[in-house]
């Protein structure tokens, strides 16, 4: 946020919490709880001009508990984003 970006973050907090970001400086920092396979991306109300898709389901143990989750999360929640992207032309 070094170049006075504004900042939306989509987090389902399913590997972490919300307090693991208090204290940072989130003027222009909005959260949003929700899903990147079921989030309807037309909600965020603006165009991006950058975005990173950092949703991903990386500890072994939910590999583990429940590998169909994890690969629908990180296949068809990254299918979803890049089709909403898909959107913006540049």
């Amino acid at each position: 946020m070094a170049f006075n970006d504004n900042v939306v973050c989509l987090d389902n907090f399913s590997s972490g919490r919300f307090s693991d970001i208090s204290g940072q400086d989130i003027r222009k920092f909005e959260i949003i709880d929700g899903d990147v396979e079921t989030f309807d991306f037309d909600d965020v109300g603006f165009i991006p001009d950058v975005i990173y898709h950092l949703a991903c389901v990386a500890a072994p143990k939910f590999h583990i508990e429940n590998p169909m989750k994890v690969v629908s999360t990180n296949i068809i929640g990254t299918m979803r984003l890049l089709e909403w992207a898909s959107k913006f032309p540049r």
